[in-house]
């Protein structure tokens, strides 16, 4: 597809979208002196892809991408130990251009990157937009476009958009079709989450519950003195309820005093990471980018 012209540029440049980039995603081959790999090339505009969620932390050695014209590439951790090569060290991408011609180009590793998983780090190059452009003969031309909104979990009002912005043929996905599984995992926590808060909640009316019995329990010389000078029965249940707030006024203000001692325990020992993003829409079926960030 062509890049976004001016049109589609000031759709994408308004709220509601955060960040958007041009992407070039094409499975490639990686050759050192020592080892051959297949991976995904991805051809990127560097200041965009750090609004999109790459963090610069990331990078354990060398720099990430500083333009699209950049001639580096950014490789994997366990990826460059698979290949037994090195920081700065020239390597072999080869891919297939759109007429099906091997197209291949030597590169030179300017960085490495760290990931949570693994596999991205064996599976995963990044290069400059243009670089890959040229390697594959595609001047102005992209793969997808990906887009992030403010809130991941409603990406209709922002799909719909994209829908009637992006040029004729372009196939306009949220994350939740792009990564069915990362979807219903969710879906499945929240349930969990549900089941979790019932199960809780009736583990403590039954101890509640008890605790009030017992207490009537204990009490019935009390209520049948109550009953002999005059008291009636509707008076003595209303005198019980009125007392019940009582026990768990202070079991929970207890419960608040000790939840903040916790909290200041931890407080500046750690920052809390969201790893879930909002991706509004994208062209080609692909994983969630590991680096992304959502605040």
């Amino acid at each position: 597809m062509p890049q976004p012209d001016a049109a589609f540029r000031d759709v994408l440049d308004n709220p509601p979208v955060v960040a958007w980039g041009s992407r070039i995603k094409v499975p490639a081959m990686i050759s050192s002196e020592r080892d051959s790999r297949g991976v995904t090339l991805l051809g990127i505009e560097p200041d965009k892809e750090l609004l999109l969620g790459f963090d610069p932390a990331d990078i354990v050695e060398g720099r990430f991408i500083e333009s699209v014209d950049d001639q580096g590439l950014v490789v994997g951790r366990k990826l460059l130990d698979r290949l037994e090569t090195r920081l700065g060290n020239r390597v072999v991408i080869m891919s297939q251009d759109p007429h099906n011609e091997i197209a291949d180009r030597g590169l030179r590793i300017v960085g490495v990157f760290k990931s949570d998983l693994q596999m991205l780090e064996e599976s995963q190059i990044y290069a400059g937009l243009g670089t890959v452009q040229k390697l594959l003969n595609i001047h102005g031309r992209v793969s997808e476009l990906a887009v992030v909104g403010a809130n991941f979990e409603q990406t209709d009002e922002l799909l719909s958009l994209i829908q009637n912005a992006a040029p004729p043929g372009a196939e306009t996905l949220d994350w939740k079709s792009l990564d069915e599984f990362l979807a219903e995992s969710q879906n499945l926590i929240g349930s969990i989450v549900y089941l979790m808060t019932l199960v809780i909640f009736m583990a403590l009316s039954f101890g509640l519950a008890n605790t009030f019995m017992m207490a009537v329990f204990e009490r019935m010389r009390e209520i049948g003195l109550m009953k002999a000078l005059g008291m009636r029965p509707s008076a003595i249940v209303t005198q019980i309820l009125l007392e019940s707030p009582g026990p768990a006024g202070d079991r929970r203000t207890g419960g608040q005093y000790i939840r903040r001692a916790v909290h200041l325990s931890f407080e500046g020992r750690y920052r809390p990471v969201c790893i879930c993003r909002s991706t509004g829409a994208g062209w080609n079926k692909q994983y969630p980018d590991p680096h992304a960030r959502m605040g």
